[in-house]
């Protein structure tokens, strides 16, 4: 897993990381969409925007709901598309919509030949090599952690606030006993 950490970090530009910041940290929504074992990553990420503030949600299936989200993007808005090898189609038919419409389109993929690959506003990859028969997900994981702390650095006293206010109302509430 180390190793796919490296490969990572050498497949992408730090201009290229930064404008996909830019259009996250930006964007009045979020919506990520990954199937499959990408939708572990869409999760991830969709759990670390919103506590960040950024209103997000993942799509991790092709229902009426989703679709629906996807039909109201729209300029000042982003969509992640995450998808490896050969990336599902919802997920390649969600960015080529999403872009259409005007939305910022972050792609994070594995490989330059992937569907998704010229798909996105900005295109980041994300080894999953891995020695055994399932994809590692470090790597996309842990690009999603970087894009969201890079996030988080641009004003870490708002994003703080923005945490702090989630997790004290809930502990005061009792919403999570």
């Amino acid at each position: 897993d180390s190793l796919s950490l490296e490969e990572t970090i050498s497949k992408n530009t730090l201009e290229r990381f930064n404008r996909a910041v830019t259009m996250l940290a930006e964007a009045a929504q979020v919506l990520v969409v990954g199937l499959h074992e990408a939708s572990i990553v869409a999760q991830h990420a969709s759990y670390i925007l919103e506590l960040l503030g950024i209103p997000c949600i993942a799509a991790t299936d092709s229902t009426e709901s989703n679709v629906a989200r996807l039909t109201r993007l729209g300029p000042g808005e982003a969509l992640m598309a995450v998808g490896f090898r050969r990336a599902h189609s919802v997920t390649v038919s969600f960015a080529e919509k999403a872009a259409a419409q005007g939305a910022d389109v972050v792609v994070i993929t594995d490989n330059s030949l992937s569907e998704l690959a010229d798909k996105g506003t900005v295109t980041l990859y994300a080894d999953i090599d891995s020695t055994f028969f399932a994809h590692s997900l470090v790597g996309p994981i842990s690009l999603v952690s970087a894009l969201a702390a890079a996030i988080y650095a641009r004003d870490r006293d708002l994003y703080d606030q923005r945490v702090r206010a989630v997790r004290d109302k809930a502990a005061e509430s009792g919403w999570l006993r």
